[in-house]
């Protein structure tokens, strides 16, 4: 990584940022009392700091599995169970956090009382990401399993945190497996080793609180022989005969929590619709695959497109065109019809997969979009009136954030010399002109070095979920 990507990365701790941040260990580093991680790796750095956080604002919980490597290495997502009544405590910790650098960008709103927050910050000219799960109560099939009340009471410090105890860490596991229908050998194992611990009674007894007797003896008889993923799958157990028959009422109360957890979801989806624009050789197309990889652990899955949906006519050849500034343009009353009809397939696309992905935490991304119908009307060789292409810019759905790659003539040129410099000069204005960038920190300069110039997208994706997050989620990032 160049010198230039590294002098804009680091992430220092004033001295005014100690009050506000109100812990110890902040206001160490502040005067150079260093704590005992200060010089642990990347990841370390932020799991201690999280620990430290939760401690010092007296926030009840506790890791819920996968803790042998903490705070160390992080195998998976950090999984933690918190008491409902501390959740305003929380709300200290996520400041704090904010205030140190580690940028909340996501809040997945995934159970009826269960959260994924992920926190993304820079360091060393890298940009980094860690997911996090806060369930204040744990419900599968409307059966609470285990309570928080049993899990705070029965926890046990491990290293600098603390962890489930083993009851209510073989009743969590147990029903999340059943939830999901299946467990992969680590989890069959983690399960049969608690199992064994426990007792087969005890197991049994934990088992029937989500579980019939006979299904439940059968699971506890999988988890000893080592066949619990076959049994979970064969007999697809469900937890709902149990909820029905013993917790009716608050089956009934489940499913209205469910109802406006999803209502919200859908009104306001925790995906991002981006759109790269950009002349060819700018870089574009590298730097929006990149982003992707970047930001796996902020969204579930990535769905990318070229230009427009194609759910109405899909091209049916999809080979690279090398030159299409070359194509003829079509007459302007075939140009006309053929936009509307693009127009149509955004639409259509949108309402029927981009939407629904969009809901489920997907990053929809586009390279190129609609608007190069006003920018670069020879590419989508569009030959109508102008004002036709801008009429029609306005009424295709709009990105959650439209960003430009740029770069300088003599470097696109030198990538892609198909160009003339006096069209692409004209590209560049084009471009830069349009008035759907959110600001002007969306133009991306890709001249430098690819990681140079990942680092500075990925910040203005990074400052877009940061400020998305303030706007949405101001009860977790409120002062007392």
């Amino acid at each position: 990584m160049s010198e230039a990507a590294k002098a804009g990365c680091t992430n220092e701790i004033s001295a005014n940022d100690t009050e506000a941040l109100g812990g110890r260990v902040v206001a160490e580093v502040s005067i150079g009392i260093e704590p005992e991680w200060a010089h642990a790796s990347r990841v370390s750095k932020f799991l201690n700091f999280f620990f430290e956080l939760l401690d010092r604002f007296d926030v009840r919980y506790c890791v819920l599995h996968a803790w042998e490597t903490l705070p160390d290495e992080l195998p998976s997502d950090l999984d933690i169970s918190a008491h409902p009544d501390d959740r305003p405590r929380l709300t200290k910790v996520i400041r704090s956090l904010k205030t140190a650098g580690f940028q909340p960008v996501q809040c997945l709103h995934y159970g009826v009382e269960a959260y994924r927050f992920v926190f993304c910050w820079e360091e060393d000219s890298e940009f980094l990401s860690i997911p996090v799960d806060v369930t204040f109560e744990h419900v599968y099939g409307g059966v609470p399993a285990p309570r928080v009340e049993e899990l705070i009471e029965e926890r046990q410090r491990f290293r600098n945190f603390w962890i489930a105890g083993p009851r209510s860490a073989f009743l969590y596991l147990l029903a999340k497996r059943i939830w999901k229908g299946g467990a992969n050998a680590e989890q069959a194992d983690q399960l049969a080793l608690l199992a064994r611990n426990l007792g087969m009674n005890e197991a049994y007894e934990l088992a029937r609180r989500l579980l019939t007797r006979k299904a439940a003896r059968e699971v506890i008889a999988a988890c000893l022989n080592g066949s619990l993923n076959k049994t979970l799958r064969e007999r697809r157990l469900n937890p709902w005969r149990k909820a029905i028959l013993n917790h009716p009422l608050e089956l009934l109360r489940y499913f209205w929590s469910e109802s406006v957890r999803l209502a919200s979801r859908f009104t306001r989806p925790v995906g991002m619709l981006l759109a790269g624009l950009g002349p060819d050789g700018s870089g574009k197309s590298t730097l929006l695959e990149r982003m992707a990889s970047e930001f796996a652990e902020v969204f579930s899955r990535t769905q990318f497109y070229h230009w427009r949906p194609q759910l109405l006519a899909p091209r049916a050849n999809t080979s690279l065109i090398v030159n299409p500034h070359a194509q003829k343009p079509r007459k302007a009353l075939p140009s006309t019809l053929f936009a509307i009809g693009f127009v149509v397939d955004y639409w259509v696309g949108f309402l029927f997969r981009i939407r629904p992905s969009m809901v489920r935490a997907s990053l929809v991304i586009f390279d190129r979009y609609f608007y190069d119908v006003m920018v670069d009307p020879k590419r989508s060789r569009f030959g109508g009136p102008v004002w036709v292409a801008k009429a029609l810019c306005k009424l295709v759905p709009s990105p959650d954030l439209l960003m430009l790659f740029d770069a300088e003539e003599t470097t696109i040129l030198s990538r892609k010399p198909e160009l003339e410099m006096v069209e692409l000069r004209r590209l560049r204005g084009a471009y830069r002109g349009l008035p759907y960038f959110v600001n002007r920190n969306s133009i991306v300069q890709t001249g430098c070095d690819i990681d140079v110039s990942a680092l500075r997208a990925c910040r203005v994706v990074a400052e877009f979920l940061s400020r998305r997050f303030e706007q949405r989620h101001t009860a977790w990032l409120a002062e007392d």
